[in-house]
């Protein structure tokens, strides 16, 4: 498997994240290497082999290790919501697959308070299926004790696993629906795009 190979490497001039190329990296690979949107590491052939990706990790923070200082609160949840939804439209603008990105919370980076993800031409696990796996894991990682954390990693979980639910309606309602004023106190069950919203 593509993430089976990894690895992380100190060079003189930054920390970087090594993956596996494929065979035939083709349009992608140029796009992602020469143009992609700023929410992308950009990727760069690895100078002493060019069988693999190298992408720029240096003064980032990934999900991951965020985790370990403290559980997640509601906003964060939020704020790396609305950062895959944007990033997945940037990438369709670029005739690039949001199926490419790769969803997993040790290489999901955070620098100045901005999300940026890794995508790789070779990658081809559905979005849908990689945003329920995080459904569970903001399940486990967040904070239990909070009402409003409680109900969005709940309902975002929920919303995920429904049979019915497809990623086009999953970000369709986050672009209709916003949150309201009085979401902290609404007992009935939370919809993902009224506790996501699309920011301005």
């Amino acid at each position: 498997m593509l993430l089976d190979n990894m690895d992380f490497v100190q060079e003189l001039d930054g920390h970087y994240l090594l993956l596996d190329a494929p065979q035939q990296g083709g349009f992608e690979e140029n796009m992602m290497m020469r143009a992609a949107p700023a929410c992308l590491l950009p990727l760069h052939i690895y100078q002493t082999d060019p069988r693999r990706y190298a992408y720029e990790i240096s003064g980032r923070e990934s999900l991951l290790k965020r985790c370990g200082r403290g559980a997640l609160e509601a906003e964060e949840l939020r704020d790396i919501l609305g950062s895959i939804y944007r990033t997945s439209e940037e990438m369709e603008r670029y005739l690039l697959r949001p199926d490419s990105l790769i969803l997993e919370p040790g290489l999901m980076y955070r620098s100045r308070g901005d999300w940026a993800f890794i995508a790789h031409p070779g990658h081809q696990e559905p979005l849908s299926e990689q945003l329920g796996s995080l459904s569970r894991f903001f399940l486990r990682k967040s904070d239990r004790e909070d009402p409003e954390t409680a109900a969005f990693s709940f309902a975002f979980f929920q919303l995920c696993h429904e049979e019915a639910v497809t990623l086009p309606r999953i970000l369709n309602m986050i672009e209709e629906e916003r949150p309201t004023e009085k979401l902290r106190h609404k007992k009935k069950p939370l919809s993902l795009a009224r506790l996501l919203g699309k920011r301005d």
